[in-house]
């Protein structure tokens, strides 16, 4: 038998094959993920807003309810990208005397409470939780 087709060289060149394999599957996962990072190379929190814009009407302030602390600086910011994405819409926090609502609470069960409180008639819900109400004595 050739010196090359002991039992330890087969397992070595098995194991050099499935760490081929795994580079081979590697490098194609890098570069899909790199694609999609040229397209987007970004990731912008406002786009969950973005189902809001089309159906404001003519509208130009909508009231944006929400449970979250301002002054922490990712509500903060959400706020901002939320403003950012409907502008020229104007949103006025926590306020409202608005026909319009954005409640975007962190408890669903909290927002959803409010919009029956204030008798609230539901427009869309996002998946991430946001609720676009109208209020229909205004």
């Amino acid at each position: 038998m050739p010196w090359w087709l002991t039992r330890q060289n087969i397992v070595f060149a098995f194991i050099g094959l499935a760490i081929l394999w795994g580079i081979v599957g590697t490098v194609r996962e890098l570069t899909a993920l790199q694609a999609k990072r040229r397209a987007q190379p970004y990731a912008f929190g406002g786009e969950i807003f973005a189902g809001i814009k089309g159906a404001t009407g003519s509208e130009k302030y909508l009231g944006y309810l929400t449970d979250r602390d301002i002054n922490n600086d990712k509500v903060a910011m959400r706020f901002t990208q939320a403003q950012f994405t409907l502008a020229p819409l104007i949103l006025d926090f926590n306020n409202p005397n608005h026909r319009l609502l954005i409640l975007d609470f962190q408890d669903l069960k909290q927002a959803v409470a409010l919009a029956e409180k204030m008798q609230l008639r539901l427009l869309k819900r996002s998946p991430q939780g946001l609720l676009f109400a109208e209020r229909p004595g205004l």
